[in-house]
């Protein structure tokens, strides 16, 4: 089964974007370096603005490819909109006031800070983790736009050194995208035992009666009873996960396999990948297996789940298999991919988890997996 642990609501895939970040923040402070080195801001104009039109097309791009992905895009959009508008008074008038420069990037910066801290407000009010940090470069970001508005500020400190601390911070920003975004996740709602952090399920019971009942697959359910009229209700405590998907796709007596390559993920196993924030399971296996194989899949069949606990988050993988496909076969940049027979298959150096993958596949009696470590550090597999 296919491990590749998602912190929070990014994946392998979203690499490009944080190259994208890493290129434009790059930009910016190269213009920064410009504005320290040349206290003629009016012949560097065009540089600036070109660092700040390739910042907002990047974040426009972004905000408009990866809007489920991305906690706050919306914002993200706003803010790379903001940019690459302000780029064209630098790039394209011609008549430049050296003592408009330094009010009008006080004026970007100072909306861009603004449109952090709202991003930071939504996300604190949606429980996700990171928004302080949005929090803190907005305040920087709103305490250098209004310096650069203040005359005394300007005149003590020179303009062009004030631009350089603006593009300075800006490519920060950026830099900080790339570490920031991918740690965005959704706050628990509340404490959960480790009981419950392992699968235990809190039910109620009318009978009134407290027992520890071993259920099919040795999970324990938790039964609980209501003391009291006033008493608050039983509920069950929201917890973090992460869903993926596996297809098995058959031609004939062979399988589709992929060599995964290049991950802490590797060896022979089945096309899949993450579900994405509203799809639905069946729509999210067809897509992986496009982008993975060139493949479009007809009617995938759910056999079961594979799913393990890493790091307080739950991992939920659904095994599908497929027979009905059309479209030319190409490997992308998850590995090859090849028709293999069944005998062959099992011959390889499968990734792990894999055997378990074809008894679900197999067997119509077996339906789930869950894996565990033991306090030893020995995973096990238990299935259902």
């Amino acid at each position: 089964m296919a491990k590749k642990r998602r912190n929070g609501y990014f994946g392998r895939k979203m690499a490009w974007v944080q190259v994208c970040w890493f290129i434009s923040g790059c930009g910016l402070f190269a213009a920064a370096v410009c504005a320290l080195t040349e206290n003629d801001l009016v012949r560097i104009a065009d540089w600036l603005g070109l660092a700040m039109l390739v910042a907002g097309s990047v974040n426009v791009f972004i905000a408009t490819k990866k809007r489920q992905q991305l906690c706050g895009s919306h914002w993200l959009l706003a803010d790379g909109l903001c940019t690459a508008l302000f780029s064209l008074f630098p790039l394209f008038n011609q008549i430049i006031q050296a003592a408009m420069i330094p009010f009008f990037f006080g004026i970007w910066e100072l909306v861009t800070g603004v449109l952090k801290m709202i991003d930071a407000s939504e996300l604190r009010r949606e429980r996700i983790r990171g928004w302080k940090w949005f929090t803190a470069v907005g305040s920087v970001e709103i305490v250098s736009g209004v310096a650069e508005l203040l005359k005394p500020v300007e005149e003590h400190a020179g303009m062009h050194i004030l631009v350089a601390i603006i593009f300075f911070i800006q490519g920060i920003s950026y830099i900080l995208k790339i570490v920031v975004y991918p740690r965005l996740e959704k706050e628990p709602d509340g404490k959960q035992s480790e009981k419950e952090m392992n699968g235990s399920l809190s039910v109620k019971e009318p009978d009134g009666n407290q027992s520890e009942k071993e259920m099919d697959g040795e999970l324990s359910v938790k039964e609980t009873k209501r003391n009291s009229p006033e008493q608050e209700p039983c509920r069950h405590l929201p917890e973090s996960a992460v869903f993926m998907n596996m297809c098995m796709l058959c031609n004939g007596d062979l399988v589709l396999a992929l060599d995964k390559t290049g991950s802490t993920y590797n060896g022979t196993t089945f096309p899949g990948g993450h579900v994405e924030a509203g799809e639905t399971f069946s729509a999210a296996v067809i897509r992986e297996m496009k982008e993975e194989t060139g493949l479009i899949i007809h009617h995938p069949v759910l056999k079961g789940i594979y799913h393990w606990y890493r790091d307080g988050m739950h991992n939920i993988g659904l095994m599908y298999r497929a027979e009905s496909f059309e479209g030319d076969l190409k490997s992308s940049e998850e590995g090859r991919v090849y028709w293999i027979s069944r005998e062959e298959y099992a011959k390889k150096e499968l990734a792990a988890g894999m055997p378990r993958v074809l008894q679900i596949m197999d067997d119509e009696n077996i339906t789930e997996c869950f894996e565990e470590v033991d306090a030893d550090g020995k995973v096990l597999e238990r299935l259902f």
